[in-house]
């Protein structure tokens, strides 16, 4: 039988070997895949890392220069410290850490207009921000709208019932209400949150006073002095009922030794004014509430007082002039409008 032809040499490796199919022949590196997307992402995390580094810098760099700015409030730099602070509510105007340090500058400089539009954006941010209720409702006491400051600082112990001061001024605003009985409540309040620097124990005083217990009022004061010798809210309480009770010459002394203590308030000058006119000193009353006048141009009170001493000096135009101004920055003074007409009248005859 004639035998079939031989088969052709197969070139391909064996079968064992068939994993190594691909393999490169010998003698030959093999080549790497390109990896093509790693390159770039790469580029784009380290671009990112940077970015972030920057940031965090900034952030940090931000937060010193803050707390350098609340530094320079706590020392009384505010002009410096205004600078920097209204810069930054500009640009982060929904920020309400800064809004509240910028409310604190205008409290320490007694703007206290400007000081309410801070706080109220704080609130509006916040408004569980017990702090900023607080300031808020003592810049519209130092602005005399009393039935704004109440709520705010009813809110306020609400908020923080273990805070002193604010009881302090919620008994502030209620003894200028005439409502002696709540101050007396809301002092015993804030005595009970710790020890102040005199100037609950003064207030105390001139509430007990106010309620008729005027010798038990000058109790408290005279022990608050001895108690807080450096406070000026003592003297200025003890001005405050001395005055009341007819006696200028004490309360003019009082009002003296309170603002050579650092009391810079306008009730304080007011008060002492008064006394000085009361007790025979016109001539320095004069020069103080021309004063007031000046440095509190829309206050209405600096000039009904001028009147009542350009009046008692015989000066009646002058007086006149005073009245109506008084009159067009409060059209509701009523001791003003009284005391022009009867100038007025006596001018006609």
């Amino acid at each position: 039988m004639a035998q079939p032809p031989p088969l052709p040499p197969d070139r391909r490796k064996p079968d064992a070997d068939a994993s190594d199919a691909s393999a490169p022949p010998a003698g030959r590196t093999p080549r790497r895949r390109r990896r093509r997307g790693l390159v770039p992402l790469i580029v784009v995390g380290a671009l990112l890392l940077v970015a972030g580094v920057i940031v965090l810098a900034d952030h940090l760099h931000q937060e010193r220069r803050f707390r350098r700015a609340m530094q320079m409030v706590d020392r009384g730099d505010f002009a410096r410290a205004e600078a920097y602070l209204a810069m930054r509510a500009r640009q982060e105007p929904e920020n309400a850490d800064i809004r509240f340090a910028l409310g604190r500058v205008y409290v320490g400089r007694q703007q206290w207009s400007l000081a309410a539009e801070q706080f109220e954006a704080v609130v509006a941010l916040e408004s569980g921000h017990a702090a900023a209720r607080r300031e808020l409702g003592r810049a519209y006491q130092a602005l005399g709208d009393l039935t704004r400051a109440a709520p705010q600082l009813e809110r306020a112990v609400e908020l923080a019932p273990q805070d002193g001061p604010t009881w302090y001024l919620l008994a502030l605003v209620r003894q200028q209400e005439r409502r002696p009985i709540e101050a007396e409540s809301a002092l015993h309040q804030a005595v009970a949150c710790g020890p102040d620097g005199g100037h609950v124990q003064a207030l105390l005083g001139r509430v007990l006073h106010d309620q008729g217990r005027s010798d038990e009022g000058l109790a408290v004061l005279d022990a608050a002095l001895l108690d807080h010798p450096r406070s000026a809210a003592v003297p200025f309480q003890l001005g405050e009922v001395h005055r009341q009770r007819g006696g200028y010459g004490i309360a003019a002394d009082s009002y003296r030794a309170a603002r050579d203590l650092g009391m810079e308030t306008l009730a304080c000058d007011l008060g002492h004014a008064e006394a000085l006119h009361r007790s025979g000193s016109r001539a320095e009353a004069l020069r103080l509430l021309e004063r007031l006048t000046r440095t509190h141009e829309r206050a209405p009170e600096p000039w009904y007082q001028l009147g009542l001493v350009r009046e008692d000096e015989g000066d009646s135009d002058g007086a006149l002039v005073c009245y109506e101004r008084c009159l067009s920055l409060a059209h509701d003074h009523a001791e003003a409008r009284e005391r022009a007409v009867t100038l007025r009248r006596t001018a006609g005859r």
